[in-house]
């Protein structure tokens, strides 16, 4: 879980616990990708804001998928600059959340994204959910 703001990370990343994900937090998003790559077992899936300090979400977006192209990234944006579906298959992202975001949807959402992935992949086991937020 990454974000700037330490509490909405700690608070987001319990409720997504709560949910039964492990979760993982970072403060900069520009350690994501080296956490991505070094990760045993590997992460699962990766949510984060499209504004953040340093990088932002679809910059992340863009690096992840071109570490490991088809990864599982949802995007939450409070912005409504946001381009939509076409950019969204630009930049590989699995979903794109419109802030606020009520909890039970994001739970929902991470849970379809996550059952989508391990359909394609051909496996049912949930190896390990990352989830990079920034709100």
């Amino acid at each position: 879980m990454v974000d700037d703001d330490a509490v909405i990370a700690k608070l987001l990343a319990r409720v997504l616990t709560r949910a039964g994900y492990d979760v993982v937090e970072a403060t900069v998003s520009s350690d994501v990708p080296a956490m991505l790559a070094e990760a045993d077992p590997p992460f699962d899936l990766v949510i984060t804001d499209q504004t953040m300090p340093g990088m932002t979400g679809l910059e992340l977006a863009d690096r992840i998928q071109s570490w490991q192209s088809g990864f599982p990234i949802i995007l939450l944006s409070g912005y409504s600059e946001f381009a939509g579906r076409q950019d969204a298959k630009t930049h590989g992202l699995r979903e794109v959340l419109m802030k606020p975001v009520p909890i039970d949807v994001l739970a929902a959402t991470v849970a379809r994204v996550l059952k989508d992935d391990r359909s394609t992949a051909g496996t049912d086991t949930l190896r390990h959910a990352a989830t990079l937020l920034h709100v």
